[in-house]
Parts: C-alpha cells; sequence; structure tokens
C-alpha cells in the first residue's frame, strides 16, 4: 500500500460518520451502566456534585480506578467523539463552496465542539465552593479569584405562614480590591452571574451576635460589637467584643468558645473626656462590673439576641462563556437545518416523511 495514503485514509476515518455513531453508542452504554453503580458507593461518588470534574477525578477518581474506571473511559471516547466532530467541521470548511447547504448541520458539530471544550475548561480549573456563611456588612475574599470580594449588602429570608423559607433576598456586592464590579439582588433561582463566575443563595442560619440589656434610663436596648451607651457624666461606653461563649485559658486570657450562648461576655471600653479609655470584661452571667455602677449605669441582661447569616454557594467556571457561544451556535444550526429541509422538500429534493 502506498504510504501517501496513510494520511488521507486517517483523515476520512476521524471524520467518518459511523466513527461518531459508534463512539456516541459506546459513550451511552457505558454512561448508563456505570451510572447505576453509583447509589451503591456514596462514600466515592457522593462528592461529584460539589467539585469540578476534573479535581474529583483527580482524587476520588485515581484513589477508586477499580470502581470507576468506566467513567475514565467515558471520558477518553467524549474526547474522541469531540475530535471526530471536528475533524468534520473541518473537512467540510476545505470544501465549503460545494457543501454551504450543510451550513445548519456543520453548525450544530462546531457549537457541540465549542460546548465540549467550554465544559473541558471549566472541568480543570473550575471551582466551587459551598457553605460560605456572610453576615450583614462582612467581606468575604474568593479563594478561585485572588483580588475579588464579596460584600453582603443586606439580607432578608422570607418566610411563609408556618415558618419556612420561600426565598432569600441578598443585596450582594462583588469588588475587584476596594472597586464594586457588579451589585445585584441574588435570591433563590436568581445567582449573580459575571464572567464564568456564578453566586447562588443556597439557605441561611442565624447567629448570636450580641444581647439584650434593659438599661435603666434608657429602656431596651441590644447590644453588638460597636454599639454605644451614653453615660450620664457625659462619656460613653463602646462594646469593643461579644462573645456568646467566652472561656478563660489558664493563663487567663478569653478566647471564643463557641456560638452558643453558654457564657456570654462583653468586652467594654468606657470612654471619658480628659481621661484615658477605660476597658474591663463584663461576663453576663456574674455581677454587674462596678465600672457601670460608679458611673450610675445599670444594665440588666434579658435574651441573646440572633441575625440571620446568608449561606452562599460560589462557583467559578471559566469555560461558560465558550459553552454559551456553542449552545448558540447549535441553536442556529438547528435553525438553518430546518429552513434548508423544508426548503428541500418543497423543491421535491427530499421525501415527505
Amino acid at each position: 500500500m502506498n504510504t501517501r495514503s496513510w494520511p488521507r485514509t486517517w483523515w476520512k476515518w476521524l471524520c467518518s460518520l459511523k466513527l461518531a455513531i459508534v463512539l456516541a453508542s459506546l459513550t451511552t452504554l457505558l454512561g448508563i451502566g456505570g451510572s447505576l453503580s453509583i447509589p451503591f458507593y456514596p462514600r466515592i461518588f457522593g462528592s461529584m456534585d460539589s467539585l469540578p470534574l476534573g479535581r474529583w477525578l483527580s482524587t476520588f477518581g485515581t484513589q477508586h480506578a477499580g470502581m470507576t474506571w468506566w467513567l475514565w473511559l467515558c471520558c477518553a471516547l467524549i474526547l474522541m467523539l469531540g475530535l471526530n466532530t471536528a475533524c468534520c467541521f473541518i473537512d467540510w470548511l476545505q470544501t465549503l463552496r460545494a457543501r454551504w447547504r450543510k451550513t445548519g448541520e456543520y453548525l450544530i458539530h462546531l457549537g457541540f465542539v465549542l460546548v465540549l471544550s467550554g465544559y473541558l475548561w471549566g472541568s480543570l480549573s473550575g471551582f466551587r465552593s459551598e457553605g460560605n456563611r456572610l453576615a450583614v456588612g462582612q467581606t468575604l475574599a474568593i479563594a478561585a479569584m485572588p483580588g475579588h470580594y464579596l460584600r453582603l449588602e443586606s439580607f432578608e429570608p422570607i418566610m411563609n405562614e408556618s415558618g419556612r423559607p420561600i426565598d432569600l433576598r441578598n443585596h450582594l456586592t462583588l469588588l475587584k480590591g476596594e472597586t464594586p464590579l457588579v451589585r445585584k439582588e441574588v435570591r433563590t433561582n436568581h445567582p449573580l452571574i459575571w464572567r464564568g463566575l456564578t453566586i447562588l443563595a443556597a439557605s441561611f442560619d442565624r447567629v448570636n451576635d450580641g444581647f439584650l440589656f434593659d438599661v435603666a434610663g434608657q429602656g431596651r436596648m441590644e447590644l453588638r460589637n460597636g454599639s454605644r451607651i451614653p453615660l450620664p457624666d457625659g462619656g460613653q461606653v463602646i462594646i469593643r467584643e461579644y462573645l456568646p461563649h467566652a472561656v478563660r485559658l489558664d493563663n487567663g486570657r478569653i478566647v471564643a468558645g463557641g456560638d452558643t450562648p453558654v457564657n456570654p461576655s462583653l468586652l467594654c471600653e468606657i470612654v471619658l473626656p480628659g481621661h484615658a479609655p477605660l476597658e474591663y470584661r463584663y461576663f453576663l452571667r456574674g455581677p454587674a462590673p462596678r465600672q457601670l455602677a460608679q458611673r450610675g449605669l445599670q444594665l440588666i441582661p434579658r435574651a441573646p439576641v440572633y441575625s440571620p447569616v446568608s449561606i452562599l454557594t460560589i462557583n467559578l467556571d471559566p469555560g461558560a462563556p465558550i459553552a454559551m457561544a456553542g449552545a448558540a451556535t447549535m441553536t442556529m444550526g438547528v435553525v438553518l437545518a430546518m429552513l434548508s429541509f423544508y426548503y428541500k422538500r418543497n423543491r421535491g429534493d427530499r421525501p415527505v416523511l
């Protein structure tokens, strides 16, 4: 056999419709068969939805190759199918003048290649992060995007009559350094999407961030970090820190022991004109500090107060714009293919189906 014919033979094989049918059939059968094992091994496959496929394969996939071999083979077959489709599209471009009437079909091919490329890029360099807790006013650094931050401006969980949440209203600001990039209200099924970054409202929680007091002569007051109480002599008390559960270490240092109000305490600072600030710790289960009583301020603790905390899911898929372009290309190809089909049928070029 003439060796010069080998490149042409291989090229025809790569562009073959039979190859596409074989690859698609094998991928479908292997995917259906292999997926039947997923419910029986949640320890292995349970994290597939929470990690990009590339990261999952490099961890769980390699650690349990005996159970995930079918998935590796599926990926290889899909890549070969993408190569086959790309070759078909390139072959069409080389003979475009004679085969321009098949533009719709080959736009579908191009769209498939773009979707596959976008998914591959996202699987290899994408990022998924669940359970990101953010209180109002807090700023969260996005680990997958150095220099980018997410700030929660306001948050309101919407409840029905039975007390079950039906919506989560987050007013979020995405920043690069100190510069706002986008502001948006994120609700259930209404994510913030920006250049492959997707932020979804997942759930909410409550956090004990202060305490309710009866303040003699001033009524009821919620005290949190940064709260200020005026003093009769013109000074003020500033709450520098609230700890729901304060633990005293052997060296005398006070540290946070948890989020449940077991042993709540306030770190207070008394500021008086012309005097150095005076700082002290107030354990709410103990007697009131003499520093307050000496200045005519009486605090009576009543109950812990809670603020809602938004729980967000942050995903980064850099291949999403390419996949969207592929989807649009495939849609255009389907429309053109249908128009071409009915045009040819009206001319008698195609049989009536």
